[in-house]
């Protein structure tokens, strides 16, 4: 992507990130200014219908009480069931807001019905007729929503013990309001209502609906649970309250009059697109402008970032005739800027590259030949080494179900393995040597000459006592060079007697493993190291010979493959997970085993580098 093309782009970006900021903000006070206005508006209507529905209960409440009174009630005794339900009849059409009257006896026995419904029958014990109270003098009232038994619509409930003349509870007159009706209360001329598609609930102190205009009986005695009611009105009266979708008005019933209430709460809420409907022509006026602004902004910065890239380009044409290998390249900048200025240090710099290329080329030439040098040396060394270690046909012949994994860091190693027979036994011993590469392998050569020299021209038998004797060896080489804490050894050396199937061990920084009838025998160390300790020249611990059985399996290792570096969290592999790994391959054939140590240590490193010389030997004794 060119200069013009960044230029360009960042203008772009400037100019929309501008009007999309204006854009976002004068929407956002726009709409907070609207919200507002919405929630005081639709929070006075919520307050003027809930004070509706008290002043209806307090109409029904004076409307029971007083026809209560009715003498042919008080004196019923005195009367038939068609006179009653005549008077009930006459009721009802008096007031078309009431649905039916119905008058019972104290045992909920209705004597009469405005509607001839279920007269004779006994009522069931429901909500209201649990809370009337036939001792409260002077009529007791009581209202409630529920199904009603004889209409089986959703009705409200007004109820009112009759006394007669000698204040004796002689009957209880009900009368209902189809639920519906309620419906006229709340809308009542609110041509909002409508507009802004609200929902109107309202809900008894329990949490469930009394009614909702969204569809009364299916709602009725549902749990509501858009809000936590108590939680945002708490003590208040009165609450607002926004989710992503809707505005919620909450009014709690204060009563009227005399009319106490039963705490019941109002919900008044309409969708948030709906009330923002109004917002939508402000953004499109808003848009139009924005648009006009923007064009022309397009054109001002398309025209300004050619002006200023036109030189830039000049110079990029010739920086990359001059990466190409073209230093005499000239070019002129007039800008009288930055620009010009750094075409006249590019120029400088091609004139200085040319030079300083000549000399590195000639000091690459000669170095490219050295290190080839040192490398044909090395890989020499590598031929040296290996001519000294075991070969296979010797191992064939001693200990010849085997396996050697041998991996040098830098071509030549500072691990080694030794390998011979005398006087009936045979001694083998997995060494590493401090460091790697060419130090390394200077050691190793050092290390096997001296095993060499003790077992094969010495005839020393006693690992305890070879041990001691490598160690002193080291230790007089260079001890006139103060090399002592440079200079060091890890070794493990077996002794195998393979007619008393017996093994004689010694290890100076390094653990023998056995595996015998599925289990992991560990010999340890006897000494930390060889080269830089004197500990070796206290009195030397007894050899235990250790007894083993045909079939047991034997490895001795250097430290290379349990401190590799590798694996999801880059730690090294251990010791825990090394063992696990024999113990995992140590009854397969020896083939497989070598090639299950390979494949694990290379998806072990995954792309990593290897750290140290690795080296596992291991026999099937």
């Amino acid at each position: 992507m060119n200069l013009y093309i960044k230029l360009s782009l960042l203008g772009l970006t400037l100019v929309l990130f501008t009007t999309g900021t204006l854009f976002y903000f004068s929407n956002k006070a726009a709409k907070a200014t609207l919200k507002q206005q919405i929630l005081e508006d639709f929070g006075q209507r919520a307050s003027l219908k809930m004070a509706s529905i008290d002043r209806f209960v307090q109409q029904r409440k004076s409307d029971i009480q007083m026809a209560a009174l009715n003498p042919v009630l008080r004196s019923r005794t005195r009367f038939t069931t068609e006179e009653l339900n005549a008077l009930l009849k006459d009721m009802e059409k008096v007031n078309k807001l009431y649905y039916s009257y119905s008058f019972f006896d104290t045992n909920r026995i209705r004597l009469a019905d405005s509607k001839g419904l279920s007269v004779g029958e006994q009522h069931s014990y429901s909500r209201y007729w649990k809370q009337i109270d036939f001792n409260h003098p002077n009529g007791n009232f009581e209202i409630d929503f529920s199904l009603s038994e004889s209409i089986g619509q959703i009705v409200v409930h007004c109820a009112s013990i009759v006394y007669d003349y000698n204040n004796r509870p002689t009957g209880v007159l009900v009368s209902r309001v189809l639920v519906d009706r309620l419906y006229e209360v709340f809308i009542d001329k609110d041509k909002g209502f409508q507009k802004y598609k609200a929902r109107l609930e309202l809900i008894d102190k329990d949490g469930t609906y009394l009614y909702s205009s969204e569809g009364g009986k299916n709602f009725f005695g549902g749990t509501y649970n858009d809000l936590r009611i108590d939680s945002i009105l708490g003590t208040k009266i009165f609450a607002k309250f926004e989710t992503e979708r809707r505005l919620f008005m909450l009014v709690r019933e204060i009563g009227y009059l005399n009319y106490k209430g039963r705490d019941w709460v109002l919900v008044y809420s309409l969708p948030v697109e709906r009330a923002f409907q109004a917002i939508e022509v402000i953004q499109r006026n808003l848009i139009l402008v924005l648009f006009g602004v923007i064009f022309i902004a397009i054109l001002i910065t398309l025209t300004s970032a050619r002006y200023l890239t036109r030189p830039i380009q000049n110079l990029t044409i010739a920086a990359r005739e001059m990466a190409e290998g073209n230093l005499d390249v000239s070019f002129i900048v007039r800008t009288k800027d930055e620009i010009q200025t750094l075409g006249v240090q590019l120029q400088k710099m091609s004139r200085t590259l040319k030079h300083r290329l000549e000399e590195q080329t000639l000091l690459s030439n000669e170095l490219t030949h050295k290190n080839n040098q040192i490398t044909d040396s090395i890989k020499y060394a590598e031929r040296i080494q290996n001519s000294i270690l075991p070969v296979p046909e010797l191992f064939d012949k001693l200990l010849p179900d085997y396996f050697v994994l041998y991996q040098p860091k830098d071509i030549v190693s500072g691990d080694f393995f030794y390998l011979s027979e005398q006087s009936g036994k045979i001694f083998l011993a997995v060494a590493d040597c401090t460091g790697h590469g060419v130090p390394g392998a200077f050691m190793s050569l050092l290390g096997y000459n001296g095993l060499v020299n003790l077992i094969e021209v010495l005839g020393l038998t006693n690992p305890n006592q070879i041990l001691r004797e490598l160690n002193r060896l080291l230790f007089k080489m260079f001890e006139n060079e103060r090399m002592e804490s440079l200079v060091g050894m890890e070794i493990g050396l077996c002794v195998i007697d393979k007619q008393a199937k017996t093994i004689d061990f010694a290890g100076a920084g390094m653990d023998l493993f056995l595996f015998e009838n599925n289990e992991l025998i560990v010999f340890p160390k006897n000494f930390r190291s060889i080269g830089t300790l004197n500990e070796m020249k206290n009195k030397l611990p007894e050899v235990q010979p250790v007894s083993y059985k045909e079939g047991a399996m034997l490895y001795l290792s250097t430290d290379g493959f349990k401190d590799q570096i590798g694996g999801p969290n880059q730690k090294k592999f251990m010791k825990k997970r090394f063992l696990k790994l024999l113990n995992d391959i140590h009854s397969l054939d020896i083939f497989y085993q070598k090639k299950d140590l390979e494949t694990t240590m290379q998806d072990w490193r995954r792309g990593e580098m290897q750290l140290d010389d690795i080296l596992v030997l291991g026999v099937r004794l």
